[in-house]
């Protein structure tokens, strides 16, 4: 999350242009959604990756893009939608 996070604001604010929601940018969503995928593979040897965790990567994404609707900070909502798609799929 941390890195993720991190990851999409400072793209979002340094070369994203294309607006997709209030202030988040297309670069920035790409961005977090590039990195989680990229940290997902580190862990192969704990967890194999495979469809659910792109899955779980694109609700997380999702879950930070849209923050203001779902009405909780997303260093709590992202977790927290990420780990129950995994558990659940």
């Amino acid at each position: 999350m941390l890195i993720c996070d991190s990851a999409a604001a400072l793209i979002g604010r340094s070369v994203g242009k294309i607006k997709i929601y209030k202030n988040k940018t297309l670069e920035g969503t790409v961005a977090f959604f590039v990195i989680a995928v990229i940290i997902n593979l580190l862990f192969i040897p704990i967890y194999p990756f495979g469809v659910k965790s792109l899955v779980a990567c694109m609700i997380a994404t999702l879950a930070e893009l849209y923050e203001d609707k779902i009405e909780i900070d997303d260093n709590l909502s992202v977790p927290i939608f990420f780990s129950v798609v995994l558990t659940w799929f």
